[in-house]
């Protein structure tokens, strides 16, 4: 069995894009939309519909996965083969485990074919049920094939070529931060929690925004611990606490006694989830080629 990994769940240099450089940009750059869809939020969760092999399904929009991700049912409802070749070691908010694959054939979203692959499969117990029924995760392997707007506020996404633009389709003002885009497709940005640099993964697939205990004790974020549990999309349940942030500045907006949680997260190089909880309020442009994120 050949092993991969997926992940489930960059000193910034912030500008504020002005009059001129947005028209110089978009003079020189028109951005090509390739399909729009709506996107639906229920108990904090991001939903997008799709197809597989021509029946509807809905899937969860997790930018801070890797890859793909199917569930169980909805192999066993289609019949998807499995890949007795490959397995995939996924990590998880709670460590890491193997799941087989089987294989994705014929998946359309807005329209739009991915390539045929193989993805792990896994149940998303963390995750509502839906209708039509939900069929896995969403992540980077096709996104970032586009540049992708998301304006969960106004429930609607948008894939565009991706171009390169330096700014995106809709109106100032917004700021402009690097992305920092690992080779197995992480996404991540740096942020400021009371003036400290943090690494934040960009995950749609996190309700919350989520620092982890290493990154809350360089913050001196103490606090009482919390009867609720975080728990990830993997399934796996993890303590967790509530702490106010004096400041948490993403580009050039500052966000005073920002809500933040805390929880023991094995995120590799990275020091917080930047969730749902953040993105869902605000609209988004994710340019994976350009190493671009800008957020209105």
């Amino acid at each position: 069995m050949r092993g991969r990994r997926l992940l489930i769940t960059v000193a910034a240099l912030l500008l504020q894009v002005g009059p001129a450089l947005a028209a110089s940009a978009q003079a020189g750059c028109a951005p090509s939309k390739r399909a729009e869809l709506p996107v639906r939020v229920r108990d904090g969760f991001a939903f997008v519909p799709a197809s597989i092999g021509g029946t509807p399904v809905t899937l969860l929009l997790d930018t801070g996965a890797q890859g793909m991700l199917l569930t169980p049912d909805i192999v066993e409802t289609l019949r998807l083969p499995v890949d007795p070749r490959t397995g995939t070691r996924l990590l998880g908010t709670g460590g890491v485990r193997t799941a087989p694959n089987a294989m994705l054939r014929d998946l359309r979203v807005g329209g739009l074919l991915m390539a045929d692959s193989s993805a792990p499969v896994a149940a998303l117990p963390g995750v509502p049920r839906t209708e039509p029924p939900l069929a896995g995760l969403l992540g980077s392997q096709f996104l970032a094939t586009y540049d992708l707007d998301l304006d969960v506020p106004h429930g609607r996404m948008a894939l565009y070529d991706p171009l390169g633009c330096a700014a995106p389709p809709f109106p100032l003002p917004y700021s402009v931060l690097p992305l920092n885009v690992s080779p197995e497709g992480d996404v991540f940005v740096t942020v400021q929690v009371n003036g400290l640099d943090l690494l934040a993964l960009v995950d749609t697939g996190s309700r919350a925004s989520i620092i982890t205990e290493q990154a809350a004790e360089r913050l001196g974020l103490g606090g009482a611990g919390s009867a609720n549990l975080a728990r990830g999309v993997d399934g796996s349940t993890l303590p967790i606490r509530h702490v106010r942030a004096a400041t948490l500045q993403v580009g050039t907006e500052v966000t005073a006694n920002a809500p933040l949680s805390v929880s023991p997260l094995l995120l590799g190089r990275g020091d917080m989830l930047l969730g749902l909880d953040y993105l869902g309020r605000r609209r988004v442009w994710m340019s994976y080629r350009s190493g671009r994120v800008v957020i209105q």
